[in-house]
């Protein structure tokens, strides 16, 4: 945020009395209702959490795999400054630290972090991040911060199961969904503010200590068409260092320009 602009954050209080998440039991998606809520806005609605969702999903459309009353599934409502008209280069970052936070803290696991919002606990994705821009009636905007974790799921479809994993299946226990979302939401409202106040450095700080992005491989797509390279680490601003396989270094910075290079098994490579 830049010197003398007005705090986007200053009103927002997820952690407050007055704050209201929506609770819902099946939803097409929580992404698709919170952009309702924003576009007739809802006082005090600070995001929409679910059972079950019908059309979740993920970065690239990708579909969110979830049997009803297993996971954690929530979007929430962060305010976009009004001269910004997007998120925060970095919200979705921070958004994936937080989870990593809430899993340690709440089930004393150690979460890793893999570019640019995968959650994962030995290696298996356990949760994801997907952050959308929505413009209100009022002319104000907001990010979406959807958030997918993978809680009391016993078992995956097909080769989801060799990809993915949940806390039950890390722990052999089940866990108190509803417990998991404070824990998260304070997280969220202790991280994400202060990247308005002080800057990013205590998220990629973070980050980089739990970084399990670090020799994997990614395609790219360039101008002169896609490349692949291996990933060798966080730019000062979040972004991913790529070391293409012509020995050149990329700093990226979009998300959506890269993806991870799959293995015939199912992993990345």
């Amino acid at each position: 945020m830049e010197p003398g602009c007005a705090d986007p954050l200053a009103s927002w209080e997820p952690c407050a009395a007055s704050a209201t998440l929506m609770r819902c039991a099946r939803v097409s998606s929580t992404q698709d209702v919170a952009r309702r809520l924003v576009q007739s806005p809802v006082p005090n609605i600070i995001g929409v959490m679910a059972a079950f969702q019908t059309a979740g999903r993920g970065r690239f459309g990708r579909a969110w795999v979830a049997p009803p009353g297993t996971c954690l599934l929530v979007t929430y409502i962060v305010p976009i400054p009004q001269e910004d008209f997007r998120p925060h280069p970095m919200l979705a970052l921070a958004a994936g630290l937080c989870v990593a936070l809430a899993i340690e803290e709440l089930t004393g696991l150690s979460a890793g972090l893999k570019w640019p919002n995968d959650v994962l606990l030995s290696g298996r994705k356990v949760a994801g991040v997907l952050v959308e821009a929505v413009n209100g009636q009022d002319g104000r905007s907001a990010s979406l911060v959807g958030i997918g974790v993978n809680v009391n799921v016993s078992r995956f479809p097909g080769e989801l199961d060799e990809q993915a994993t949940s806390l039950l299946r890390e722990t052999g226990q089940t866990w108190d969904v509803d417990a998991l979302e404070r824990t998260l939401r304070g997280h969220l409202n202790r991280e994400v503010r202060p990247l308005y106040r002080t800057g990013p450095e205590h998220v990629v700080n973070a980050w980089r200590h739990r970084d399990r992005s670090a020799g994997v491989r990614y395609r790219i797509r360039l101008p002169g068409g896609s490349r692949e390279g291996t990933a060798a680490g966080l730019t000062e601003d979040g972004g991913l260092v790529l070391l293409l396989d012509d020995g050149v270094r990329v700093a990226v910075t979009s998300a959506s320009a890269v993806a991870p290079v799959w293995r015939r098994d199912g992993g990345a490579a």
